[in-house]
């Protein structure tokens, strides 16, 4: 049985014509060592007699219709044509990702007249034990939610997101009161757009526990696998990558497009999660005031520090995050406890066993990102895996110098222990790259999920703008987004050294110009408000301003200081050649 519904048969005539050839086929197929289409079989083991049948098959078949063959004998798996929900369609989209991203994505296409099918690797959100034991929250600021809105997306009124609290040294405080955000866990987020999907349009069909595992570009294809390893063949119009930062989109784009190039780092932190405790640590201007709050709690390092959200049912969850590596030296709730006590400030005491357990028995994650399986098979803790066609299941993965002689090796996946991504490029033939698929970035702005949401709509603003002409509309979106990529990612990756070794801060010059453009936009609009209008470009993150306007002033700001510091230079030098 196929888990593909958007490939199939063009009429029942094909479909007799089908069934008669696949029933003759079946003696012959049924004798050969290669019997299923995840079989173990050799890649030198001679072709069964159905190979002939298949190609009377394929011969007849309409090149959407031709499923993935089997690995020893061309035998064909075809399925069900898409339903075409009763109206003629502007095109067939494919989503790969039902995160945030991709399921916005699907809800704005299909409200332009698309027929949308999106392909998920895990399980619904709601029925998936990893989501369900995140904790970290999402808060949507204007930028996210301005998405929500075009697409008529229901937004809660019962979880604000009412601000931020530091706890530093000697129990002091620093609040930073937030108005007019919406936070979701992050599994409640992706299971409330999905719901809205199903509720908003009939032209979007979710497909669970289907990971991408190929795309032929030329004959626009996506080859999809379960988890039992059977595979299934789906054209599309527009292919969309919205599968995270391990994204199978870009690592296919990367190895099959030229021109497309990546950069991935890793924020050299990880962390571990807590639930479930309770404290009065809500300060004045956040206590009578509904929804959720974060709270941080710094270490005496860089790397070391602990965070806490207040949930809508009085209880904090959150994570402990320390340098990479740290975490395995301890083996012991004391130790746990030891580290808390010792490197973290402002920590209630009555958290700290607790915590100890939890995250003693915890697994340890990426700073902002679950270590997440490929086609739900655990990647092993290397730079990269392989996919590699043998064995039962069709797909293991394995080290890369174990397979680096391997007949069977398809293709490198990149391991998802990356948190910032850089992409040369968001698109290629009918395909592109939306969320963290396209520009991965740590928590520490808060921009991931508003950012893809944010994708969406500059999407569906470019359909309008070309007509839905998808060989225009394509490049257009590169053009015009790729700008703001590379802006979300240089903002924060300077935002991240906050976080970390703040005396590399101090001699990065991408840090140094942001630090100059809030200092001296800020003197600039208080002392010159006539000319300076409003507060600095960064300091409205949370706004719908281009992330690429935002890099604008701020290299516009540094320049400007730093031809000031020139001109005074040359003064003062001036001034001392004529004293000498």
């Amino acid at each position: 049985m196929t888990h593909c519904r958007a490939v199939g048969f063009a009429d029942s005539a094909y479909v007799a014509a089908a069934r008669k050839i696949y029933t003759a086929c079946m003696p012959l197929h049924s004798a050969c060592p290669v019997r299923s289409f995840h079989c173990p079989g050799s890649w030198s083991h001679h072709l069964c007699d159905c190979r002939k049948q298949s190609k009377r098959l394929q011969a007849v078949a309409p090149p959407w219709s031709r499923g993935p063959s089997c690995f020893g004998c061309s035998r064909v798996q075809t399925a069900e044509p898409p339903a075409t929900q009763g109206a003629q369609t502007k095109g067939h989209v494919v989503i790969i990702g039902a995160g945030p991203g991709g399921s916005m994505a699907a809800i704005l296409l299909a409200k332009r007249g698309y027929k949308v099918d999106v392909y998920e690797r895990r399980p619904q959100p709601k029925q998936d034990p990893i989501d369900l034991k995140r904790t970290y929250i999402i808060a949507l600021s204007e930028r996210g939610l301005k998405s929500m809105r075009a697409a008529g997306v229901s937004i809660p009124s019962d979880a604000p997101y009412k601000g931020f609290v530091r706890h530093l040294k000697g129990g002091k405080v620093q609040v930073s009161p937030v108005e007019g955000n919406v936070s979701f866990e992050r599994a409640e987020l992706a299971q409330h757009l999905i719901s809205e999907a199903n509720r908003l349009t009939p032209h979007v069909k979710y497909h669970f526990e289907q990971g991408l595992h190929s795309i032929d570009f030329d004959k626009q294809t996506a080859t999809l696998q379960t988890h039992d390893g059977t595979m299934s063949e789906v054209q599309y119009d527009l292919l969309i990558g919205a599968d995270g930062v391990g994204s199978t989109v870009r690592s296919q784009m990367e190895q099959k497009l030229p021109g497309m190039k990546v950069k991935i780092e890793d924020s050299g932190r990880e962390y571990k999660t807590y639930k479930g405790l309770k404290a009065d640590l809500e300060p004045p201007e956040l206590r009578d005031r509904p929804g959720r709050s974060i709270h941080i709690f710094l270490g005496q390092n860089s790397w070391t520090s602990l965070s806490g959200h207040l949930n809508p049912d009085g209880t904090y969850a959150g994570t402990l995050a320390m340098k990479n590596g740290e975490f395995k030296k301890l083996s012991t709730a004391a130790e746990y406890e030891g580290v808390i006590r010792k490197g973290v400030s402002g920590v209630p005491e009555h958290w700290i066993a607790d915590i100890a357990k939890q995250c003693l028995h915890a697994a340890t994650s990426p700073q902002g990102r679950r270590q997440a399986p490929v086609l739900a098979i655990a990647a092993a803790d290397h730079a990269y895996a392989h996919a590699c066609r043998h064995g039962p299941g069709c797909l293991t993965l394995m080290q890369a110098h174990s397979c680096s002689n391997c007949p069977f090796l398809a293709y490198p996946l990149r391991h998802t222990r990356a948190e910032r991504v850089w992409c040369s490029r968001l698109t290629g033939p009918k395909v592109m790259l939306v969320g963290d698929a396209a520009h991965a970035v740590t928590p520490v702005g808060g921009q991931g999920a508003n950012a893809a949401l944010e994708d969406t709509l500059f999407l569906t603003d470019i359909l309008q703008s070309t007509g839905d002409d998808l060989a225009s509309a394509v490049p257009k979106y590169d053009r015009e987004r790729l700008p703001d990529a590379h802006g979300l990612v240089a903002i924060e990756s300077s935002f991240s050294k906050l976080v970390g070794n703040k005396l590399a801060a101090a001699f990065d010059p991408n840090f140094l110009k942001l630090v100059v453009h809030v200092a001296f936009g800020s003197i600039m609009h208080k002392l010159l408000p006539f000319i300076r209008k409003r507060q600095p470009a960064l300091v409205q993150l949370g706004s719908d301003m281009r992330y690429s306007d935002i890099m604008k002033e701020v290299n516009r700001d540094a320049a400007t200081v730093a031809a000031l510091l020139l001109a005074a230079l040359m003064v003062v030098c001036l001034r001392l050649a004529k004293v000498l």
